[in-house]
């Protein structure tokens, strides 16, 4: 029998709140707080620190795209509104994903190494 510590099961992509923290390799703005979150049905729901956002997902193996998103239509301060498109583009671009030893999210896309990387929200969606 090991003495190591047990290490907590990773985080599943779909059912988990995943806020993020960087978009193309920028941070997110502090007390704009962007996530999403991906359900069972194939929709995806969240923010982008100014508008939220609904959508059409289709996960398949590694593989992760984004329908069309509906959003709110909120006007903020030009840093933030830069921040919805970029993550909205990002999600766009995506095809692939990983989630890490660490249980980060990285978004891949067909040629974009790095397209966004988020962190579980503590507590959720853990699989057992």
């Amino acid at each position: 029998m090991s003495n190591e510590p047990l290490s907590p099961d990773p985080p599943r992509l779909i059912g988990c709140d995943w806020v993020i923290e960087d978009i193309v390799g920028r941070p997110i703005l502090p007390d704009t707080p962007a996530m999403f979150r991906l359900d069972e049905g194939g929709r995806v729901s969240g923010r982008t620190g100014c508008n939220h956002f609904t959508g059409a997902a289709e996960v398949e193996g590694g593989s992760l795209r984004f329908g069309k998103l509906a959003l709110t239509r909120m006007l903020c301060p030009p840093p933030v509104m830069d921040q919805e498109q970029r993550l909205l583009q990002a999600l766009e671009a995506t095809r692939t994903f990983t989630i890490d030893a660490d249980g980060r999210l990285h978004l891949q896309g067909k040629f974009e190494p790095f397209l966004l990387r988020a962190k579980p929200r503590r507590g959720l969606a853990r699989e057992g």
